[in-house]
């Protein structure tokens, strides 16, 4: 009876399995085929007969494929696909090891561990960046000659070049690669050899701009180009991330420095004079340039002189309309004021000091025209507090011209 039972128990186990797996383990392999279909759907690279998946065509809809970003390195491709999901555990050590080797001075292996860096993460801004930095800053102040200082700036020079040719639309390369240039060569100590020196560099001109002449090799006018074409990929729909004033103010200051350094050159007359016109061409391109601004309302430097003027005009009808009204408020918020802020405000514009601009900054005299207008509506005293003006536009009465 016993061998009869267990016989149809075996039966009965055999029934319920297939190729001796549990019902379980099988209802999961059937999920996992079944999902591979939506699977292949969502990723499916894309080709030269296919856009591909979901995922291939969102990347290419918003330019975040490889491709789109710049050139595709098949080793760095090959590297982080070995990683197997750790890349970020290579980086991190890769990141201790070049600090290792920049502390003992073993810039072979230095070289080595930021290259490999680079394979495995191309598109990371700070990598190309903080090393750059390192090579032309840190790591050429270590030797004593100058032209080993120069080959070691021009090393993070050509660190950029690849991190550009790698990310095509980041601003933020070009514009760190015109900055090395100009100040790391124009600015240092050995700027007269080191400006000698990148002049007669053939190598780096052939490859950056074969078609350039001997005084175009000036390092500044090469930074100058090099901040252009960051300002031409920022106006292409580039993001900027960085702060706009700053990035395009530099063509203008590179201009201006490469006419500096020609007089310190010795070099005056018609050369001179053409280097002024065009830092005076850059500054005028940068005054009428639209900035944006955190309000979302961008600004161009060259109206401020006519915005001004407007306002203290409008201060001037309103004064008209409410007689006394702007003097007695100017009046009472004077009184109110510490003796720091006063002593601040009496102090002309342009000679102030940093503390006494920061003191001016915190000492609220004008009246803004919601203010006056709500005054005039009521019929009351202007009130003295700045929350009556939130939002409205400040200006400044004649007695405040000061401020």
């Amino acid at each position: 009876m016993n061998t009869v039972e267990h016989g149809a128990g075996r039966s009965a186990a055999s029934a319920g399995s297939w190729l001796g797996l549990r019902p379980g383990t099988l209802a999961a392999l059937v999920a996992i085929a079944a999902l591979l279909v939506p699977l292949s759907v969502l990723s499916q690279p894309a080709d030269t007969a296919s856009p591909g998946g979901v995922l291939a065509r969102l990347r290419s809809r918003y330019g975040l494929s490889q491709s789109h970003l710049g050139a595709v390195d098949p080793t760095g491709e090959t590297m982080r696909f070995a990683t197997l999901g750790l890349k970020n555990v290579a980086v991190t050590l890769l990141w201790d090891r070049a600090n290792h080797y920049k502390k003992v001075e073993d810039w072979t292996n230095l070289s080595a561990a930021l290259e490999q860096m680079t394979k495995l993460q191309p598109n990371f801004y700070s990598v190309w960046d903080f090393q750059a930095h390192n090579l032309s800053y840190n790591i050429s102040v270590e030797f004593d000659d100058y032209r080993d200082r120069y080959a070691w700036v021009m090393k993070g020079i050509e660190f950029l070049r690849q991190g550009i040719g790698l990310n095509q639309r980041e601003p933020r390369l070009q514009g760190r690669m015109g900055w090395f240039i100009g100040h790391k060569i124009g600015k240092s100590d050995e700027r007269k050899q080191f400006r000698r020196l990148f002049k007669a560099d053939d190598d780096f001109h052939d490859r950056d701009d074969p078609d350039r002449t001997l005084p175009e090799r000036d390092n500044w006018l090469v930074a100058r180009g090099k901040y252009r074409a960051g300002q031409q990929l920022a106006d292409s729909g580039a993001p900027l991330k960085t702060t706009a004033l700053i990035y395009h103010s530099e063509p203008m200051m590179a201009a201006i420095n490469h006419a500096r350094a020609m007089e310190e050159d010795g070099t005056f007359g018609a050369a001179a004079r053409d280097a002024w016109s065009l830092a005076n061409e850059e500054l005028n391109r940068f005054a009428q340039r639209d900035i944006p601004t955190s309000w979302d309302v961008p600004i161009q430097l060259r109206l401020r002189e006519a915005e001004a003027e407007r306002a203290r005009r409008l201060a001037d009808e309103l004064e008209a309309l409410l007689p006394g009204r702007f003097a007695a408020l100017v009046a009472r918020r004077r009184e109110a004021l510490t003796p720091e802020q006063r002593a601040a405000v009496e102090v002309p514009g342009p000679e102030r000091t940093e503390q006494q601009r920061q003191e001016a900054a915190s000492a609220r005299l004008g009246v803004s025209a919601r203010e006056h207008a709500a005054a005039a509506a009521l019929g009351s005293p202007l009130r003295t507090d700045s929350t009556a003006s939130a939002g409205g536009l400040s200006m400044a009465p004649a007695g405040a011209a000061g401020h």
